[in-house]
């Protein structure tokens, strides 16, 4: 029997700057603070969506 993975807590974030959610590949989504991190992602996986 597996052992179920926990799942990191985030806290709320006490500034104004929005986050940006990307999804790397079907089964990856990730959350970025900038804009120019999602190019250095893309070069990674060229398939990266921005999901919000």
């Amino acid at each position: 029997m597996k052992a179920s993975r926990s799942r990191k807590k985030v806290a709320p974030r006490a500034d104004d700057t929005s986050l940006i959610k990307v999804r790397l590949d079907e089964r990856t989504t990730i959350t970025i603070r900038r804009m120019d991190a999602l190019k250095s992602w893309k070069e990674k996986y060229p398939g990266a969506k921005v999901i919000s």
